[in-house]
């Protein structure tokens, strides 16, 4: 993802990728454990963005402020 333009689709899947799993008995389950970026597809600037991105579509602020 990188600083390339990252649609709310893109975000959530990083988001969904990191956070939660598939399971034959529950149908997912949701990771409570640290990122690992060593074993992930995505980049820790991929997980960056992708919280970027959703903060901004829930209108947090993902800017310092200015004066």
């Amino acid at each position: 993802m990188g600083s390339r333009v990252v649609t709310i689709n893109e975000a959530l899947r990083v988001l969904a990728d990191f956070h939660t799993r598939d399971d034959h008995v529950m149908g997912f389950v949701v990771e409570t454990h640290p990122c690992s970026f060593d074993v992930s597809f995505w980049s820790q600037a991929d997980y960056i963005q992708a919280w970027k991105i959703v903060r901004e579509r829930v209108h947090m602020q993902t800017e310092p402020p200015t004066r």
